[in-house]
């Protein structure tokens, strides 16, 4: 059942004054229409639905001061769906895009067929051209397992410098690799 825009608003009205049962109302009216909402959107990733509505949940515990009264609880709830939608495939494309550098770097590895440890002194060498940063993100991420938390915590920059860093590395080491062939 659709819970009303009456309802809901009344709902949060009566949650900030500290009634738990109408809070939980709340929470059960709001977890519906984003489950509508999600399910339309990420046919066929059941877990992801879920994962998405605790977002919403989470964020709408979080931000409930920053609704205006004066406006549809329905459409302020619908815009932070819609956001933490839009972070959830930034999120999916990040990991693809990951997991797309791990792969080119196992394909430069397997490019060659010398033996394994006439490629790691290949490809050693070849990282050694790279810029500093690059030959420490690449050995790091690439080569000793590092998260990219864990990298940007040891090297002193942000995760997303060294997701560049990686990137530009692996493009560079793959020119290096096709250039010597």
């Amino acid at each position: 059942m659709k819970p009303s825009e009456t309802d809901l608003h009344d709902c949060l009205t009566l949650a900030r004054l500290g009634d738990d049962d109408a809070y939980r109302r709340l929470l059960e009216g709001i977890s519906s229409l984003v489950h509508k909402y999600a399910r339309r959107r990420l046919i066929g990733l059941d877990a992801d639905v879920e994962d998405l509505v605790q977002d919403v949940l989470l964020a709408v515990h979080l931000k409930q001061h920053t609704y205006d009264v004066s406006r549809p609880i329905t459409a302020w709830v619908h815009t932070i769906a819609r956001y933490k939608l839009v972070d959830f495939w930034r999120l999916k494309t990040r990991r693809a895009e990951d997991a797309l550098s791990t792969e080119s770097a196992e394909a430069l590895a397997d490019a060659s067929n010398i033996h394994a440890s006439e490629t790691t002194s290949e490809l050693e060498a070849l990282i050694t051209q790279l810029p500093r940063l690059q030959q420490a993100v690449i050995r790091l991420v690439k080569l000793q397992g590092y998260s990219v938390q864990e990298a940007a915590t040891r090297l002193q920059i942000s995760p997303s410098a060294v997701k560049v860093y990686t990137h530009r590395g692996i493009k560079k080491l793959a020119e290096q690799l096709r250039a010597n062939r």
